[in-house]
């Protein structure tokens, strides 16, 4: 059963890591909820990485279910005020994305994956909020601009999880379908 249900996370987490086609940090002039609503759905690294940090805390246990994302939603929060106030090193966006490797990568090895996830989505959490708190510093509605950022956030985690789930249930019915036929065959 346990392979069976990573297998089955493994599959909708790898249909997410898309190659980072496209940075979604960019021009945060308009700011605003829906302008900060739209960034991580637009952007196709936040996007992925968010669906693929839903979709991974399936594999550990149910508390994790809302541990995983709300320490990743909890830390971009503390680093979005410190990138805001305080700037953020050159390097930041380039662990960023490093970060998104490395989270497609606990989908290889589900032991590591479950000692792994919590220590990640804080960090990696960190990183994203220290990006794009810098950039902020741009935005004409920056609480605003986070407001609509953070629900974004939120959202695409759920759907991580939804679509995880989803084809866990689909599996275990279509294993149980071919479980049914084989046995009408063998009477």
């Amino acid at each position: 059963m346990q392979r069976f249900r990573a297998g089955s996370t493994r599959l909708i987490c790898l249909a997410a890591c898309v190659p980072q086609l496209a940075l979604a940090h960019g021009d945060f002039r308009a700011g605003g909820v829906v302008s900060g609503f739209l960034h991580p759905i637009l952007g196709v690294d936040h996007l992925s990485c968010m669906v693929l940090l839903g979709a991974l805390s399936t594999l550990g246990s149910r508390f994790d279910l809302m541990r995983v994302p709300a320490a990743f939603v909890i830390t971009a929060s503390v680093g979005t005020v410190w990138g805001f106030q305080l700037g953020v090193p050159s390097w930041t966006e380039p662990a960023v994305q490093v970060s998104a490797v490395l989270l497609a990568g606990l989908l290889f090895h589900v032991f590591l994956c479950r000692l792994l996830l919590i220590p990640s989505a804080l960090a990696f959490g960190m990183l994203h909020g220290m990006a794009h708190g810098a950039e902020l510093t741009r935005a004409a509605q920056p609480v605003a601009y986070g407001v609509g950022f953070v629900l974004a956030t939120i959202s695409l985690h759920v759907l991580g999880i939804g679509l995880a789930e989803g084809m866990k249930e689909r599996q275990a019915q279509i294993r149980g379908a071919v479980g049914r036929l084989r046995q009408q065959l063998r009477r």
